[in-house]
């Protein structure tokens, strides 16, 4: 299939014949891009942009007829044997990065039945086509919203976990408005090589353009973007009742697990976590020019000199939100280790090696690490039969969640080499214990950060 430079249609032709041929006419005097795509229309659907070399987009300015020779598509992009430039009228137009999105979303059948919706996306799943999986999960739900059978709660399992996995990866044709997650790569000039988030075949560059995005675009971009997101998958998983339970094939091992309620906390609780981080980065000054912090190599120290802003506090209003979270997220992961202890291999996720104490233990670190969220807690009791509680390491979060300048608390730097923190406690932080400056070689710079 052939596009323009606006993504519409101008040719399309079905190869025939063993080997499969074809002859596929496109206009003269225009853009176009060429697409081969294998099992249209099937779940089982690829589609390969072609290249030669790094360009995808050419120009043809006579009636010519090109002769492309045997077409490879093993490496997930349509490379010719004979170089296409080198016939004369065929000129570069460079590099329009993605797919059409009507060709990556798939066009689901009308009146499909929730169990034929979960097939399809668990199919989808399995052959690691994220972005089909999602638009077949959304479609259970949102087409069988009240439905409380256990095919209803693994609509709402699937498209939680594909909300978060699934992100759309290609090129929406405008990375100026940071509206995808698509267009941070774009920007990042990532070529592309198939964007999945479980086969990462893309290519970005070890520096990023100055162009890249700033920290107050990528911060804009993760709070209208990846937020609602998540939040909405937390949705769908609060929907999920405590009897799911299903057997689904995992798409990078290829080995079947059988997930329920466990599965569903557990993800709620890393969930509830990330939503947790947006908002903190949220409350602070992230503003940089991270396309030219990338270039410098002496990075740190210059980073923090150029960006006297960066790491202070701006709005203290979104951490009682995070502290919310991340106390909902020990209470599920609480909750998640109580439901999945007694899991067999079977299951996706399993306790399997652990002992009944590291058990025990790990729901106390729980429970005091939620604890510190609003006042003095010991998090590590130390050695009590030396040292008594001395060696006890007590924290508070409280200062931290009513607002602190994270910048004010980061070491001065001489050159590369950090000094010693200003406020060992980091603002009441670290209540006792733990020792931050902490320097058993006496070189001047805390263990901590070595």
């Amino acid at each position: 299939m052939a596009v323009d430079q606006n993504d519409n249609e101008v040719a399309r032709v079905t190869a025939a014949g063993t080997p499969k041929t074809f002859t596929i006419t496109v206009p003269v005097g225009s853009n176009f891009r060429l697409y081969f795509i294998e099992n249209e229309g099937t779940i089982s659907q690829n589609i390969f942009p072609f290249y030669q070399g790094a360009t995808n987009n050419f120009y043809i300015s006579s009636s010519i007829i090109v002769d492309l020779g045997f077409v490879d598509t093993k490496t997930g992009l349509a490379r010719p044997v004979n170089n296409p430039l080198w016939v004369s009228g065929v000129s570069s137009a460079g590099e329009i990065i993605g797919i059409p999105t009507y060709l990556v979303n798939p066009i689901l059948p009308a009146g499909a039945s929730l169990t034929s919706l979960i097939a399809t996306g668990l199919l989808a799943l399995s052959q690691g086509d994220l972005l089909k999986a999602k638009a077949y999960f959304k479609a259970a739900v949102e087409n069988y919203p009240s439905d409380s059978s256990n095919n209803g709660d693994t609509a709402r399992f699937f498209y939680a976990l594909t909300r978060v996995t699934g992100f759309d990866l290609y090129s929406d044709g405008n990375s100026q408005n940071l509206d995808s997650v698509g267009d941070l790569f774009d920007r990042a000039n990532c070529t592309y090589g198939g964007r999945s988030l479980l086969s990462l075949a893309t290519v970005c560059p070890e520096t990023l353009p100055a162009d890249f995005p700033t920290g107050s675009e990528i911060q804009t971009s993760l709070n209208n973007v990846i937020k609602p997101e998540l939040e909405g998958a937390i949705a769908n998983l609060n929907a999920v009742s405590s009897s799911f339970i299903k057997a689904w094939t995992e798409p990078n091992s290829l080995v079947s697990y059988t997930s329920d309620y466990g599965d569903v906390l557990f993800l709620k609780a890393a969930l509830e976590a990330a939503v947790a981080g947006i908002l903190v980065q949220s409350a602070y000054n992230m503003n940089a020019n991270i396309g030219a912090a990338s270039i410098d190599k002496n990075i740190l120290p210059t980073f923090l000199n150029n960006n006297a802003a960066f790491l202070t506090l701006a709005d203290s209003t979104p951490l009682s939100a995070a502290r919310t979270y991340l106390s909902q997220t020990a209470d599920d992961l609480t909750a998640a280790i109580d439901k999945v202890a007694g899991h067999s291999s079977a299951y996706l996720i399993t306790l399997q090696g652990k002992t009944p104490q590291e058990i025990a233990d790990a729901k106390a670190d729980i429970a005091n690490w939620k604890a510190s969220l609003y006042a003095a807690t010991t998090v590590d009791k130390g050695n009590d039969g030396i040292l008594g509680t001395a060696d006890d390491v007590i924290v508070n979060m409280t200062p931290f969640f009513s607002g602190l300048s994270i910048r004010a608390l980061l070491p001065p730097f001489t050159g590369n080499k950090p000094g010693f923190f200003p406020d060992a406690t980091m603002g009441g932080v670290v209540v006792q214990g733990g020792n931050l400056n902490r320097d058993i070689n006496h070189n001047g710079i805390p263990d901590i950060l070595e």
